[in-house]
């Protein structure tokens, strides 16, 4: 064949001007995409129906024959080749003739039929079925192990365009999208306790179906027309305008792994049923031909997850994201105060340059980019459309406004302000100055300010929307506190007023004594479990469950108790404990970290179990080496925290809380009541500092700001909601646990420092939803195997970029 010099993308511009064309060549494309994506089932034979919908061009017929003629392909496999391999220097297949809908139902029907599979990829039906089937780590999956994981589960579901593929076949979305279908799935987590990434295995497809066996001779024979093909794919590029996706800062088009990931089927299905009922008649239009009518919440109560996704993206975006936040802010889906709920399996995917990913919490979906400082320049951008400099008036406000900030001129003034002041001050002063200015940005950021509260409520909501970090962290001992205020208020007048009222004495000291029970009560289950606890082995590591790990630990507890051989009464611990016991309870957990102290030797990590980058590597030191975190502190920690522990409990007793808690709750006002009261109170108060002083409680820590130099070191500080704050200083050579990272919520147990200096045990922030349920046993850890000699080293989830090639980041 005569040698032939590839075009480049500009010259396949103005060589193909026309817009139909180019579109219709686009949807082949799609099309190819699926075929090249698919994974064929063992018999597989190239279809009439999709042989007869492929027109090839003059090129693409020169192929054919010689793939026919000269490499003995059969003829129909050959036209099916020249589709697949479409576009090299000219274009194989006859675009202006092609058969679009004929190629369409043939896919669809083979989607249908199960002849191509697609794996499903959403939530963890995938991740569940691999787990049972394969106990060890499972980079590839030969062709058998494929059809063994993918018989009997949902169809796969992808868009490409605005294809919509899935269960239902190939419908037509409002929206185009760009999630393109791949064999190369997140599956399973490696035996690495340490690792927590979620590694992607190869399925294979059937590499003895004739159009796979023969796909080398059509390479061969391209190449002897030109080893380069024209860049019909940056044409293509082009044509879809991928660009504006990929240099697009609030991108929505990871919200369908937020979907997949971050809702149940329950919460799927009243997303579903609000968006039928919200759409103007758009997707009930479109889910008519499907026999999906009537009453929206009958109609979608028995479709399966793989449905019920497929028919979400029927819809633009737009709606989906706006109604997912009317949903949260009517508590019809339920989002608790702390939760952060982001794609799990699909956690590697970020769309564009930026990296932007999907996040739900209670206010509402965003998409966040993957650096503060885009999240910074959004903020920019917004002044920008707030304040128009060539308007006099604009100008004149804004001059007014930063009238006390230095600057030569009004566009300097707003650059320092902006540099210097939080996100919050410079929104709560520039936007809130003027009404034009809250509907400009609610419009811009999305944000219903009817769904929002006070003016803090919607600075809040319009920071997390621009992605910057707004929360402030949960203080669970507040009501504990308010109570205290009102008692210490109670005993400076309790002896002086002539008119206390005795009913309302009783009703503030049940309170006040109910709250003080809960704070002890979780903080004994708390401090149990963290110190007593294999928080590397645990399934979710470092993170506090309150429901399930506080009463676990407190009937690890009841076990330590019941084996003491001697000493004061022993005491017995549930989900209903007596303030008395509570009081004990602190000395009780540091008996019994003593008694695990002596057993140091038998409470040893194997080290098989030590992470390969200590085995391999002298960089880092792996500081928990036993399965109980309290043996891994320094020793000066492991002396402290007991003498505490036991001085918490002495305060208490000696205060005899739980004998004046009695006495008030059948009040008769003495003063020598009050004056056991107020004993009892500067007891409690002191043991509630001690706890929260030294981390032995829940107390919640946000990271507020962060310094470094030109040496790559930095210190992070975090601070509760009064404002106390911490420092933690990286990088340091043990940073290599599961602990979480120094830019999110979490709890300081500041007393247990396990290395120098003040390297201390942290924990996640947990709640329990239906988002927690759905990943409640994950992750779930396969036994180490053998690594393929051809398979690639994993890469890091944050380098994976989009969910299409095009658009990677």
């Amino acid at each position: 064949m005569t040698k032939q010099q590839p075009l480049s993308k500009d010259e396949l511009a103005a060589t193909y001007p026309d817009e139909e064309w180019r579109a219709k060549l686009l949807t082949i494309s799609n099309y190819v995409d699926m075929l090249h994506a698919c994974i064929l089932r063992r018999d597989y034979r190239v279809p009439d129906d999709l042989n007869a919908a492929v027109t090839l061009s003059e090129a693409g017929k020169r192929v054919q024959l010689t793939l026919a003629k000269v490499h003995k392909v059969n003829p129909k496999d050959a036209r099916i080749l020249c589709l697949l391999e479409y576009d090299h220097v000219d274009l194989l297949i006859d675009v202006e003739n092609m058969d679009l809908e004929a190629l369409g139902r043939s896919i669809e029907r083979q989607i249908l039929d199960g002849d191509i599979r697609f794996p499903f990829t959403f939530g963890r039906e995938l991740y569940d079925r691999a787990t049972a089937l394969f106990r060890h780590e499972t980079w590839s999956l030969t062709y058998e192990d494929t059809m063994r994981l993918l018989d009997g589960s949902s169809k796969g579901v992808f868009q490409i365009q605005d294809m919509v593929a899935g269960p239902y076949g190939i419908l037509p979305s409002a929206e185009t999208r760009w999630m393109m279908p791949k064999r190369r799935v997140p599956l399973f987590h490696c035996s690495d306790i340490t690792c927590d990434e979620i590694h992607r295995c190869e399925l294979s497809s059937d590499s003895s179906a004739p159009v796979n066996l023969e796909r080398p001779k059509i390479v061969q024979v391209l190449n002897q027309i030109s080893e380069e093909s024209s860049d019909w794919q940056g044409f293509l590029a082009d044509v879809a305008g991928l660009d504006g996706i990929r240099y697009d800062d609030r991108s929505r088009e990871a919200l369908p792994f937020l979907l997949g990931d971050g809702l149940s089927d329950r919460e799927l299905q009243i997303l579903i049923s609000t968006l039928m009922d919200t759409t103007k008649g758009d997707l009930r239009q479109r889910l008519a031909p499907l026999g999906i009518a009537g009453a929206s919440e009958d109609a979608v109560r028995e479709l399966s997850r793989a449905q019920l996704i497929q028919v979400a993206l029927l819809c633009r975006n737009v709606d989906i994201a706006d109604q997912l936040d009317r949903l949260v802010a009517s508590s019809r889906i339920v989002v608790p105060t702390g939760e952060l709920r982001r794609p799990v399996l699909n956690a590697g995917y970020a769309i564009g340059v930026y990296g932007i990913r999907p996040e739900l919490s209670t206010q509402g979906v965003r998409f966040v980019p993957s650096t503060v400082q885009i999240c910074q320049l959004r903020l920019r951008r917004l002044i920008g459309r707030l304040y128009d400099l060539e308007s006099a008036s604009d100008r004149a406000e804004l001059e007014f406004q930063l009238r006390d900030v230095d600057g030569v001129n009004v566009e300097s003034q707003l650059e320092e302000f902006i540099r210097s002041a939080t996100p919050e001050d410079v929104l709560t002063r520039l936007m809130l100055a003027r009404h034009v200015n809250v509907v400009t940005a609610s419009q811009d950021l999305a944000v219903d300010v009817s769904l929002h509260g006070p003016d803090p409520e919607l600075i809040g909501s319009m920071l997390w929307k621009l992605g910057f970090k707004a929360d402030r962290g949960e203080d669970v001992n507040r009501e504990f506190w308010l109570q205290h205020v009102g008692m210490k208020k109670l005993t400076q007048t309790a002896d002086v007023s002539a008119v206390t009222d005795p009913n309302a004495v009783r009703s503030l000291a049940s309170n006040y004594f109910v709250a003080l029970e809960g704070l002890l009560d979780d903080s004994l289950a708390y401090c149990s479990w963290a110190l007593t606890s294999d928080h590397l082995g645990a399934q979710r590591p470092f993170t506090f469950q309150p429901e399930a790990d506080g009463l676990a630990a407190l009937m690890r507890l009841n076990e330590a108790e019941r084996s003491r051989p001697s000493g004061p009464e022993k005491l017995t611990f549930s989900d209903a404990n007596e303030l008395y016991g509570l009081c004990r309870g602190f000395s009780a957990l540091a008996e019994w970290l003593q008694v695990l102290q002596a057993d140091r030797q038998n409470l040893r990590r194997s080290s098989a179990d030590y992470p390969a980058s200590i085995k391999h590597s002298d960089l880092r030191k792996f500081p928990f080496k036993h399965t109980v975190a309290f043996l891994d502190l320094i020793d000066s920690a492991r002396v402290k925290i007991p003498q505490t522990l036991k001085e918490i409990s002495r305060i208490l007793i000696s205060a005899k809380v739980s004998d004046v808690r009695n006495e008030w709750f059948h009040y008769r006002k003495s003063t020598a009541d009050v004056g056991r009261l107020a004993a009892c109170l500067a007891g409690i108060e002191q043991a509630v500092d001690m706890l929260e002083r030294e981390g032995l409680c829940r107390v919640q820590f946000v990271p507020v700001r962060d310094s470094g130099d030109i040496w790559g070191r930095r210190i992070f500080f975090l601070a509760d909601s009064r404002g106390r704050e911490i420092g933690i200083a990286r990088p340091v050579r043990y940073d290599i646990s599961q602990m979480p990272g120094l830019r999110q919520s979490q709890y300081l147990m500041n007393s247990a420092v396990f290395a120098e200096p003040r390297e201390m045990l942290r924990f996640n922030v947990s709640v329990s939803s239906e988002y927690s349920a759905m990943w409640d046993d994950y992750p779930v850890r396969r036994q180490e195997g053998k690594l393929p000699v051809d398979a690639r080293i994993p890469s890091d989830p944050l380098k994976l970029g989009g969910s299409s090639p095009m658009i990677a980041g």
